[in-house]
């Protein structure tokens, strides 16, 4: 029997934690380690929601436009096959047809083509927006005198952070602030 061979919790041995000891080591004592939540950057960054606004629209019209083109052709090569297994094509038709079917199937490679441009322009604007909020960090804390700015979120190897070094909503007002002033210029 498999569940009487697990351990129980009665079999972990508890380790005493008021026992043990854990001193900041004195290079580290002056240190200024902040962090920003990057799952709420992801969904609070308005560059970010720009992004996905544009991506997705965009990606959406494409993909009805490629799956309507796609049962389209489908279907003709359904019809064609029928046709031509029941002999009522002349040379010419069948001729006709498979070329038209051929020109479909091309089309259809241009759109596959088409979305993954979109798709490499997407994540190329994601690698700027990720850079500018790298640059934004190097400019904006600066002068803060900050060792490190952690990312803490799902994933992120970040164990534990404290709540009072927690700078995500001072650093999304800031990038929000900026990126508006940005779009805004670009408009003129």
């Amino acid at each position: 029997d498999l569940s009487s061979s697990l351990a129980t919790s009665d079999d972990v041995p508890t380790i005493d934690l008021s026992k043990k000891a854990f001193s900041v080591p004195k290079n580290l004592s002056t240190s200024r380690v902040l962090y920003v939540n990057i799952d709420s950057v992801g969904v609070k960054y308005e560059a970010y929601a720009d992004l996905s606004l544009e991506t997705n629209a965009k990606a959406n019209a494409l993909q009805n436009q490629y799956q309507k083109k796609a049962r389209a052709l489908q279907s003709r090569l359904e019809l064609y096959q029928q046709n031509d297994a029941k002999q009522l094509l002349s040379d010419n038709e069948k001729l006709r047809e498979e070329t038209a079917l051929n020109e479909g199937n091309e089309e259809l490679q241009k759109m596959q083509e088409q979305m993954g441009v979109l798709e490499n322009s997407a994540m190329g604007k994601n690698a700027k927006i990720t850079n500018d909020i790298t640059n934004f960090f190097k400019v904006f804390y600066k002068d803060k005198k900050i060792d490190f700015i952690l990312g803490y979120g799902g994933g992120s190897g970040v164990l534990y952070a404290n709540d009072s070094l927690d700078i995500t909503n001072e650093v999304l007002q800031s990038l929000n602030e900026n990126y508006r002033l940005i779009k805004k210029s670009a408009k003129k």
